[in-house]
């Protein structure tokens, strides 16, 4: 069962560069088929799966999904992630 505290990590994990994107897809694909501790990490993961959707379908460059990233998970209890500024996106 994924939690709230495990996406917030694992996201802050890409966020901050420590694992790449197709690392955190893949995992995030896992997450996002329903095996949820709670509502906080259902809502959590609802919310990454939007971005993602949105991200790909407007054509985001990767800085822009980062950043959006990181405050979807400050608005559902996290802290800042500390992003790491790469060349990325």
């Amino acid at each position: 069962m994924s939690t709230a505290s495990e996406i917030r990590d694992v996201t802050s994990q890409y966020v901050s560069g420590k694992i790449d994107a197709r690392r955190f897809q893949d995992w995030f694909l896992a997450v996002s088929l329903g095996n949820w501790a709670d509502d906080k990490a259902r809502d959590l993961s609802d919310n990454i799966e939007g971005l993602l959707a949105e991200a790909s379908h407007a054509g985001w460059k990767e800085a822009e999904l980062l950043e959006q990233l990181e405050t979807a998970a400050c608005d559902m209890g996290g802290n800042r992630f500390g992003r790491v500024t790469t060349t990325r996106g």
